[in-house]
This record gives C-alpha cells, structure tokens and sequence, in this order.
C-alpha cells in the first residue's frame, strides 16, 4: 500500500519530544519521501530535508510544500 503514494504526510506529535514516528520507518522502506511535522530535533535523525522528505512547523509551511510537490 505505501508504495502505491507519491508521498506520505506524517503528523505525529510526541509528549515527551524524543521518540520517533516507526511509521516514516515503514514508508522509506517503500522508497516514499514523508512530509513530517517538525515537532523536535529528534525527528531530523529520520529526515533529511530535501532528500528523504521534508519537515514542518505550522499549516502553512505544510502547504507550501505541498504546492511544491504538486507543481513537479
């Protein structure tokens, strides 16, 4: 199933802000990049901007990456 999408959106939150989502784990294991919700510096250990995926702060950077996606 993972394979079958351009891309996956990640919007995982964590309490304690180290623990990482296994989910992107399991979409890079399909070759799919991760739009990721940005919600510590842990997850920069999973994500390298531009090259696995990229990362997000608030709705709006979530959508202009998305339009960046789209307009390829």
């Amino acid at each position: 199933m993972c394979g079958s999408v351009d891309y996956a959106i990640c919007l995982h939150d964590s309490n304690s802000k180290v623990d990482l989502p296994i989910k992107i784990l399991d979409v890079f294991a399909c070759h799919v990049p991760v739009v990721a919700y940005k919600y510590s510096e842990a997850i920069r250990e999973v994500i390298s901007e531009n090259q696995n995926g990229f990362l997000f702060e608030n709705e709006n950077e979530m959508y202009e990456i998305i339009l960046k996606i789209l307009k390829r």
